[in-house]
């Protein structure tokens, strides 16, 4: 390049700098520049260079150089020392250029070392603690790229970088004092991005958990968004919409919708529910940029999925130590349970302004003649009565149910009050935070007849007792049940027991549907699950475990389009994870002995007994211990489904730390497969963190390979290896 053209070429430059740019484009094309500028020695370097190259340090040190290649980061580094090498020009301002240079120079070695921990599996670059449930981390992957009407010059033509825009979801707790939950959304957004995610939310409305409250947003504007470059791919519908997910988990009176407890990603075109595939030139970039940051899943549309593992699997090729997880989604509903949208009194008052001002105006028309105004007396009484008619017909049917001081407050679909069910004050006891526990509410059909009726859990006024009762769309109350009451027949009375979480309705046999309900001592050494007749409170049957169940999931494990129920949790006496599947079939057998339950059976039957596969539990998996963990025992947490009827289960310590992953192959329910056993980056982080900084990467793999053999699965003739059994 002769000089002249590089005298265009720095005219060039300053003039897309002005624009404004994002960091990491900046940086690509200032080093570009500098390549050019150094190739004609120190003429290039003191005309031009050194401007550049005194601009470029400022912003290395200023901005987090995540996502970019190793081969990026060489040049980079190169171009740096490079600069380094040349004497200082003597103009004003360049007295602190070897400072600065040599703090960028540090800087993109950090960079190298975190890129290469990252990908040779020996860390990941955030943070080892698991992702609180109330606060979620997602990226959304964009291109920028500046537009080609604004270079004149070839050498600048065609640059583009993949790059992670961060969002933080918050999910403010709720209390009796403020019934209704706020959600902060925090990260780089803009107008646009705040409308994309305002209509995603507006669309997923019907589907937000039944009888949960409505969100209000909070937006803090704290990324660029500017004129100077052209962010391709903007696809920020789907990741929008798994963190409105995430927020709505947390409020969910039942089920858990969505579990996200790993470094997400995600990119896709919302049309309604459906995801629509992004720009086809941005699926490179995008997987780049999410493969070479501390990302462990990314959410794609399902019709992309294969061309998204494809480029990664091309860079695993070079990288085989970085895992990066691709699922593909292609409607949001199937990840989503189905739930009635819930309105409140403001939204009705709207719609009876909207009646009132058409009633005004067709009386206005027929006001003109004296036939019309007959007519339109007759008009507006018809719609004042049809209007009457439909509150009427629906007035009376409970829609959602919810704490409001010490009194229930049910409405029905129009959001009006139906009736105020007085009960005692739900906060008995304050041991270990379970005071938000015991004021649960909720509206379910129990008996199959269409019309919801109301399950309320609450305090009795008798310290350390619990009663769930369930009243109908009058108020009459049909049935209640106690923690310590032998009307639970079967039952075993604990009184040091409460109740702390409810799920149902589900369907137990032909004819029958149940309520599980989960009990546990204040200590956590001790927990039930109740099976419940929705119909008359009596106990089908009792499960018993000595030590944690922590939550039951849906999940449709064989992928077969039906959901089964899986319990996780940690049995003390052996400190194993748990991870317990039950099945609405498999219920069919609880319906059966339903009839032969009797007020002398005052067993449970325990969780490690076989004998509980013949009354309901359909598969048993129990989890060793990791020896780099110093907790007495392993905690089985939550599965998510990576592949046609392949799930990941994850363990964890008591502090959260030491993740494991173990891939199970669910084709069959009652003799899944071990695929495999791998600690997740964030556990190799914490183990590095927590337990030996010197470990090698021989050693974890051997400690894989010990847990997959400590695997157990529960047969009729008791506990044996996975291996073993599936072997067989």
């Amino acid at each position: 390049m002769k000089p002249l053209e590089l005298h265009h070429l720095y005219d060039e430059l300053q003039r897309l700098l002005v624009l404004g740019l994002p960091p990491l484009l900046q940086i690509k094309l200032e080093i570009r520049f500098l390549e050019l500028a150094l190739s004609h020695g120190l003429e290039g370097w003191v005309g031009y260079g050194f401007k550049i190259a005194y601009q470029l340090a400022g912003l290395i040190n200023k901005c987090p150089l995540e996502g970019l290649s190793p081969d990026e980061l060489e040049v980079i580094h190169t171009s740096l020392q490079r600069c380094l090498e040349f004497k200082v020009p003597n103009i004003p301002g360049s007295e602190d250029w070897r400072e600065a240079g040599n703090s960028a120079l540090e800087a993109v070695g950090k960079a190298q070392r975190k890129t290469d921990d990252l990908l040779s599996g020996r860390a990941i670059q955030g943070s080892s603690e698991p992702i609180s449930r109330q606060s979620v981390e997602i990226f959304v992957p964009v291109v920028a790229e500046v537009p080609d009407m604004r270079i004149s010059h070839p050498d600048f033509a065609g640059l583009s970088c993949g790059q992670l825009l961060r969002f933080t979801v918050q999910v403010d707790s709720v209390s009796r004092r403020s019934p209704k939950p706020i959600l902060h959304v925090d990260g780089a957004t803009s107008p646009e991005a705040k409308e994309a995610f305002l209509s995603v939310l507006e669309r997923m409305h019907p589907f937000r958990p039944k009888g949960g409250p409505h969100l209000t947003h909070t937006w803090f504007g704290t990324g660029w968004d500017q004129p100077g470059a052209t962010l391709v791919g903007r696809s920020a519908g789907l990741p929008f919409a798994i963190a409105a997910i995430s927020g709505w988990q947390s409020l969910a009176p039942g089920w858990h919708i969505c579990e996200l407890d790993r470094r997400t990603a995600a990119t896709g075109v919302m049309d309604r529910y459906r995801v629509t595939p992004v720009e086809a030139s941005t699926l490179k970039p995008k997987a780049r940029a999410c493969f070479f940051s501390n990302v462990e899943t990314l959410w794609v549309p399902g019709q992309q999925k294969e061309m998204f593992k494809k480029e990664v699997a091309s860079l695993s090729e070079r990288y085989p130590k970085r895992q990066l997880e691709i699922r593909g989604v292609d409607d949001l509903r199937d990840i989503l349970g189905p739930a009635r949208e819930v309105e409140y009194g403001e939204v009705l008052a709207r719609r009876s302004r909207g009646l009132l001002e058409g009633a005004r105006t067709i009386t206005a028309w027929f006001t003109y003649s004296r036939s019309r105004m007959v007519t339109s007396v007759i008009s507006t009484i018809l719609l004042i009565a049809l209007w009457i008619f439909i509150l009427l017909s629906t007035q009376n049917k409970p829609d959602s149910a919810v704490w409001e001081g010490n009194d229930i407050v049910v409405r029905n679909s129009h959001g009006w009050i139906t009736m105020k069910l007085k009960l005692p004050s739900p906060p008995l006891h304050q041991d270990y935070g379970l005071e938000h526990w015991h004021s649960k509410s909720n509206v379910w059909d129990l008996d199959g007849d269409g019309l919801n009726e109301i399950m309320v859990l609450h305090g009795s006024g008798v310290n350390r007792t619990d009663l769930i009762t369930i009243f109908d769309r009058k108020g009459n109350r049909i049935w209640q049940a106690s923690s310590r009451d032998l009307d639970l027949e079967g039952g075993v009375i604990r009184e040091d027991m409460n109740w702390w979480r409810i799920y149902g309705p589900v369907q137990i046999g032909e004819m029958t549907k149940g309520i599980l309900a989960l009990r546990r001592s204040m200590r956590q050494s001790f927990s039930l699950l109740d099976i419940i007749d929705s119909s008359n409170g009596k106990l089908i049957a009792q499960f018993e475990n000595a030590g944690h169940m922590d939550a039951i999931h849906r999940i449709d494990l064989n992928s077969d389009g039906v959901n089964e129920y899986a319990i996780v949790g940690t049995n003390n006496p052996t400190g194993r994870g748990l991870y317990l599947v039950l099945s609405e079939e498999n219920f069919g057998n609880l319906d059966k002995m339903k009839s032969h339950v009797s007020a002398d059976v005052t067993e449970a039957q325990s969780m490690m007994d076989p004998e509980c596969l013949q009354k309901g539990i359909l598969t048993a998996l129990s989890f060793a211990k990791t020896s780099f963990d110093s907790a007495e025992r392993t905690h089985c947490r939550v599965a998510f489904m990576e592949d046609h009827a392949c799930a990941n289960i994850s363990c964890s310590g008591v502090d959260g730390s030491d993740r494991i992953l173990f891939s199970f192959d669910f084709s069959e329910l009652k003799s899944p497969k071990l695929k495999w056993v791998h600690f997740s980056d964030a556990g190799r982080a914490a183990i590095r963190e927590k337990y030996n900084p010197d470990i090698t990467l021989e050693e974890i793999q051997a400690e894989e390979l010990r847990l997959a053999e400590e695997v157990m699965i529960l047969t009729p003739n008791g506990w044996v290896g996975i291996e073993e059994y599936s072997g067989k």
